[in-house]
C-alpha cells in the first residue's frame, strides 16, 4: 500500500525533504514536487481535482488529502486529512484488504 501527499507549489525538494526526514518515511512513499503543469497532471490523473473548475483553480479551496491504494487490488482513493480519525483509519484498513 502507497499513500501520496499532494504538494503546494511552494514545496521545493529541499523543504520535502525535511518533511520526509521529520515524519520517518517509509517504503513505498511518495513526496513529489516539480512543474506546476506536471503536479496538475499528476493530481487528475489520481483523482484529486474538484469538478468545479473555479474551486479547482482556487489554491486556497485544495483541501490537504492523501491518495490511498493498494497495488494488488487497483483499489485507490483519496482522503481529506481533516476526516475523523476513525473513520480515515477504517477507510484505510478496507483499501488494504486483498479481497
Amino acid at each position: 500500500m502507497r499513500c501520496h501527499s499532494s504538494v503546494p507549489i511552494a514545496d521545493s525538494p529541499q523543504r520535502l525533504k525535511r518533511y520526509w526526514e521529520a515524519f520517518g518515511a517509509k517504503p513505498g512513499w511518495l513526496f513529489l514536487t516539480g512543474k506546476p503543469a506536471e503536479i496538475d497532471r499528476l493530481r487528475r490523473e489520481i483523482g484529486a481535482y474538484d469538478l468545479d473548475p473555479a474551486v479547482d483553480a482556487d489554491p486556497t479551496q485544495h483541501a490537504g488529502y492523501i491518495t490511498v491504494g493498494n497495488d494488488r487490488t487497483d483499489r485507490w482513493t483519496a482522503l481529506p486529512l481533516q476526516m475523523h480519525m476513525p473513520q480515515l483509519v477504517g477507510t484505510i484498513l478496507r483499501i488494504s484488504r486483498d479481497g
